[in-house]
């Protein structure tokens, strides 16, 4: 029997998804024909059975992980215990569409995953995301944060309140910064 938090932090979304959205969900099974020039011997049967786990693989990383996989992640080591190492890891918060994830892995000595979780981010917080990345990466200047977006100071401002990070903002700065632009 499975740890009741175990059930909830691996499949809980899934779940819910399921229980209140969710027709039936299909069978994930492997079909081996057995027809005419099919298994004939126990070479033919391990062969299909090669082909339906690749054909599996194929289908699980290009349909449920293909923006998983294919994303570049930064990574940053943030514990270990004994053989084990928990990471952190953040998108790139791109801005093309792609879904993208933030998580954490922990691996063990050899670097293997013994376990791992990810969140998918929505639009609004790959869009947040992007705002604070940029402004951390122009050491918190505005102006310079515009300049890298190819908008304005004002903008800029607009888009830390839409973005509910407001309280970030000395605002007696902003107003002063505000009032120098618009006076010339």
């Amino acid at each position: 029997m499975l740890h009741p938090t175990l059930v909830e932090d691996l499949y809980g979304e899934l779940v819910h998804q399921y229980a209140y959205f969710g027709g039936p969900v299909p069978e994930f099974t492997a079909r081996i024909r057995d027809g005419a020039g099919g298994i004939r011997n126990l070479a033919d049967l391990r062969a299909a059975a090669h082909g339906q786990e690749r054909a599996w693989v194929e289908a699980h990383d290009g349909l449920m992980a293909r923006d998983l996989l294919e994303t570049s992640y930064a990574f940053e080591r943030v514990y270990r215990m004994g053989d084990f190492d928990l990471h952190r890891f953040l998108p790139p918060f791109q801005r093309d569409g792609r879904e993208q994830h933030i998580g954490e892995l922990i691996t063990d000595h050899k670097g293997r995953a013994a376990y791992l979780k990810t969140f998918r981010l929505s639009d609004k917080q790959i869009r947040k995301g992007h705002l604070l990345r940029t402004l951390a990466g122009r050491d918190w200047h505005l102006e310079r944060t515009a300049e890298a977006l190819g908008t304005s100071y004002a903008e800029v401002v607009r888009r830390i309140e839409a973005a509910g990070l407001g309280g970030l903002l000395d605002s007696h700065v902003v107003a002063r910064r505000t009032r120098e632009k618009e006076e010339g």
